[in-house]
């Protein structure tokens, strides 16, 4: 929907349209993104009324987190890798403070209006057990990065947001591959609320869902030596 519509009431019955045939024709995969509530329904008033001032350029800022830290900073800043993270606020309710709208629209209305440089990360549709669902909050896991397990400390921590039906085998081979160690040479362990560890290695092919890994889990990845 790059094309600017003749008349800008033609704008709201194009959005809606499309933004009903993908809720209604979701698939896991598909990718939609927020839209502020605030500039939304100053948008919907523009397209209806005369006299209305145009909404401006689509402002995020009350939506996201403040800048952060590139998601791994490995031995204190001698290895930086990844890239910036633009994380929602933990407290946003649909509706409310934000719409869900599908990529396609999102982008046109980006087009049409322009945005800030700093867009929220796209969210997907999932596949949660028999239901299809839009994550809007993927599961952020805090890494421990630890040397082995002899006389070890703790190395460094690094956090990372991953789908709740992604496998625990990917979500190691993506942490590993970022941190640059073979997968082979590393093993998983959760952090229990009482401070004991539990092996995770035997759980690889299970999804973050199955095996309740929530919010700002602990998992230490303890490195081995290459013998």
């Amino acid at each position: 929907i790059g094309l600017i519509p003749s008349e800008r009431s033609e704008e709201v019955d194009l959005v809606f349209q499309i933004k009903d045939y993908y809720t209604t024709h979701k698939r896991p995969g598909d990718i939609w993104r927020v839209i502020p509530c605030k500039w939304w329904l100053k948008w919907i008033e523009y397209s209806k009324k005369t006299g209305v001032p145009p909404p401006g350029v689509i402002d995020y800022s009350g939506l996201i987190l403040k800048k952060q830290t590139s998601w791994l900073q490995y031995f204190s800043n001698n290895v930086h890798l990844g890239e910036d993270i633009v994380r929602l606020k933990l407290d946003l309710q649909e509706n409310k403070d934000f719409i869900l709208v599908p990529d396609i629209v999102a982008r046109g209305l980006a087009y049409w209006y322009g945005e800030q440089q700093i867009v929220p990360l796209p969210v997907k549709v999932i596949a949660s057990g028999k239901n299809l669902e839009i994550e809007v909050y993927p599961v952020t896991i805090v890494f421990q990065i630890v040397p082995p397990w002899e006389g070890r400390t703790r190395v460094e921590y690094a956090s990372f947001p991953f789908s709740k039906v992604t496998t625990l085998g990917e979500v190691k081979r993506k942490a590993c591959f970022q941190i640059g160690i073979p997968s082979t040479r590393a093993r998983l362990w959760k952090v229990e609320d009482n401070n004991a560890e539990t092996n995770l290695e035997s759980e690889l092919d299970s999804t973050l869902e199955e095996i309740g890994i929530m919010e700002g889990q602990n998992i230490i990845l303890e490195r081995q030596n290459k013998d």
